[in-house]
């Protein structure tokens, strides 16, 4: 009887320890069934936000696309190509502004203040060579805190043995200009080199088909082969210029169209677009020709600046606008304003 009795109680034992276990299962259960709601409400949550948000992007593609349209009617517009030179030009007075505010020299010596102000000739190893302070200042502007004296002085102490420039570079052949036939007009063509290659070549005959009508005066940036070509072709030939730094090809530049007046001019390659800034604050026309495909000019906006800059373009073939949109495909997006 004992023994049943013991049986008895060992399996009520075993049946409440069941029973225990199935509570917490149920406990268990409850509690995942509770998480599974909240996750299907964070779901349903979450749909919903995306759905807003499909919404709100569509929108906003639309207005985009509105908005691109508008510019492009724009851009397009008779107004806003007549007043790309003075949008041009305003960017250009406020960079000069900039320049203009930088700190002036203050020499030691008052005295030699205005001598210095003017340009000097300066001995140099027995010859005289000619000084120009305010070029002098404008190429090397860390010469201004000079402390041992004034720009002629840094010059003749440290400028002229490091190579540095004391004047303006001389233009070959630019007294030329003012001898040219005054019943004529005159015409500009850039070239960016004088070797005996494409853009070259193309160039030289320009200026022998511009000659039947115009006085033609030809810019070569860079020397080459056919230098004495250019200079029989054309009526004045001026360069190779390049060498001494943008700076000074921008003086020697301004120098020349100064000394010219030019009805328009013909920038031949991508490669001479370093001159059309220069023709446009001149308020020169100028027609870029551009032989290069995009891809293979640096900087990468080399020929989106050559078609901001020039008053026209004209692509040589088709394949160079083409690959030039497909290269850039944000391009008309990307012009400057």
């Amino acid at each position: 009887m004992n023994q049943v009795n013991k049986d008895s109680a060992d399996r009520d034992a075993r049946l409440a320890a069941y029973q225990r276990q199935i509570e917490q299962f149920e406990a268990k259960l409850n509690k995942a069934q509770k998480d599974v709601e909240s996750g299907r409400a964070q779901i349903a949550s979450l749909n919903h936000t995306i759905f807003d948000l499909g919404a709100r992007i569509k929108n906003l593609s639309e207005s985009v696309a509105s908005t691109t349209a508008t510019v492009a009617s724009m851009a397009a517009s008779p107004s806003w190509r007549l007043t790309s030179p003075l949008r041009k030009i305003k960017r250009l007075i406020s960079l000069s502004i900039g320049r203009s505010q930088a700190k002036p020299f203050a020499p030691k010596n008052p005295e030699a203040s205005s001598s210095a102000a003017q340009p000097v000739p300066a001995v140099i190893d027995g010859k005289l060579e000619h000084f120009d302070e305010e070029f002098y200042l404008s190429l090397y502007p860390e010469v201004r805190s000079f402390s041992g004296g004034t720009p002629y002085d840094h010059f003749l102490a440290f400028g002229k043995s490091e190579g540095r420039l004391g004047s303006l570079p001389s233009i070959t052949h630019l007294k030329r200009l003012a001898q040219l036939d005054t019943q004529r007009q005159t015409v500009l063509v850039v070239s960016h080199e004088a070797s005996a290659t494409g853009a070259p070549v193309l160039g030289l005959n320009l200026i022998r088909e511009l000659k039947k009508k115009y006085n033609v005066v030809s810019l070569i940036l860079t020397g080459g082969s056919i230098v004495e070509d250019f200079e029989l072709a054309a009526d004045v030939a001026i360069g190779p210029v390049c060498g001494h730094g943008v700076l000074v090809f921008k003086h020697q530049v301004r120098a020349m169209l100064s000394a010219g007046m030019f009805k328009f001019a013909i920038v031949n390659s991508a490669a001479s677009r370093v001159i059309l800034p220069e023709l446009a604050i001149h308020f020169i026309p100028a027609v870029a020709l551009i032989h290069e495909f995009a891809a293979s000019m640096r900087p990468r906006s080399a020929i989106k600046d050559t078609i901001f800059w020039a008053s026209e373009a004209i692509f040589s073939a088709d394949m160079f606008g083409k690959t030039l949109f497909h290269f850039s495909r944000n391009f008309q997006a990307g012009c400057p304003t």
